[in-house]
């Protein structure tokens, strides 16, 4: 006895094409750059924009820890009252001895040369009083040499802190995030602060 073979018709299930667009869209949606860049078309200018800080709500703020616990990169201009001053990194490591507040750790930073200017090179070429090193490589270099001397192993108490302007480029802040994530968990949390402007 001979048995015939019936073929069916397969359609496309709809249902499972909306899954997919889906989950596509959502895949999309978390792997897009964060970075904001601004173009013009019809000029082919392309600029970045800059990484806004929140905004403090009210004058009267609770006062930042003033003692230094951690490194703590503190992001500011040269000359605070003038905003067209350039920008500089501090790299504030605290006193493991004794407690050390702000202020003397950034004396203390000035005194050994641990800050950079965001400056381009042949400006920091051409003046002697500033140090020729990149920003970034300071940055990486702070984090790395006191993630190597403090958090060698992962601990929740790991952290670091930033303290930077409100007009902060996002690249900077993103340049401070990566390093960190590169040293996978020794680093556990980073504090983000505005400084006030006051």
């Amino acid at each position: 006895m001979a048995f015939k073979r019936i073929y069916e018709k397969k359609g496309l299930s709809l249902t499972s094409l909306i899954d997919i667009i889906f989950l596509l869209l959502i895949f999309f949606m978390a792997t897009l750059n964060m970075s904001s860049v601004v173009s013009d078309r019809n000029q082919g200018i392309y600029t970045q924009k800059k990484f806004d800080l929140p905004e403090i709500r009210n004058r009267k703020t609770a006062p930042v820890q003033e003692i230094l616990y951690t490194l703590m990169l503190q992001i500011e201009h040269e000359d605070p009252q003038n905003v067209n001053s350039p920008l500089v990194v501090y790299a504030l490591w605290p006193s493991r001895g004794d407690s050390m507040n702000i202020s003397q750790a950034k004396l203390q930073a000035i005194e050994k040369k641990r800050y950079a200017y965001f400056l381009p090179e042949s400006e920091r070429i051409s003046n002697p009083k500033i140090p020729d090193v990149s920003p970034y490589v300071f940055i990486s270099d702070a984090i790395n040499g006191y993630a190597d001397r403090y958090y060698r192993s992962a601990d929740p108490k790991n952290h670091i802190e930033v303290r930077a302007i409100q007009e902060t480029k996002y690249q900077i802040i993103n340049h401070i995030l990566n390093t960190c994530a590169s040293l996978g968990d020794r680093i556990q949390h980073i504090y983000i602060r505005t400084l006030s402007g006051e």
